[in-house]
């Protein structure tokens, strides 16, 4: 599902060799790590959406970028294109949102590609501001943050 939601959404703004860079066992050994880290279920969490089997999910735990005014982060948010425009992404954003203020995470961002206009403004239809951009890899990722979390539940 992640491979599948990855090529339907970044084909159009990142090269061919980074929208799916990593193989199906890499990906699987990574979800295993996640699930199994010490923090999984206190800090970090994993939120499904079934539909025809998986599609969609959320990924969060504390952020990862130095940002001491958003401390929790939402790490992956992917929905297969058929269910989108549904208030699924909501759905998704509000639980984790509603998870990391639980876990003593006042405060949440999210990290998107520069040029993906919609997860852009789906971020800030949801109350989300620009906190700042950074390079990765040659690509600029751009933060949207919510210093109050619960606003998102």
């Amino acid at each position: 599902m992640h491979c599948l939601a990855r090529a339907e959404a970044y084909p159009a703004f990142l090269p061919p060799d980074r929208v799916n860079w990593r193989t199906l066992p890499e990906r699987q050994r990574q979800w295993r790590e996640f699930v199994t880290h010490a923090s999984y279920g206190r800090d970090r969490c994993l939120v499904v959406l079934e539909g025809e089997g998986i599609v969609g999910f959320a990924a969060g735990g504390g952020q990862r970028h130095g940002d001491p005014d958003y401390p929790g982060e939402v790490w992956s948010l992917y929905i297969l294109r058929a269910w989108q425009g549904r208030g699924h992404g909501r759905g998704l954003m509000s639980e984790v949102a509603r998870r990391q203020v639980a876990a003593g995470h006042a405060g949440l961002i999210v990290w998107t590609q520069g040029v993906n206009a919609p997860a852009r403004g789906f971020y800030e239809r949801l109350g989300g501001r620009y906190v700042r951009s950074r390079p990765v890899e040659g690509i600029e990722i751009v933060g949207y943050g919510w210093p109050d979390a619960r606003t998102l539940i």
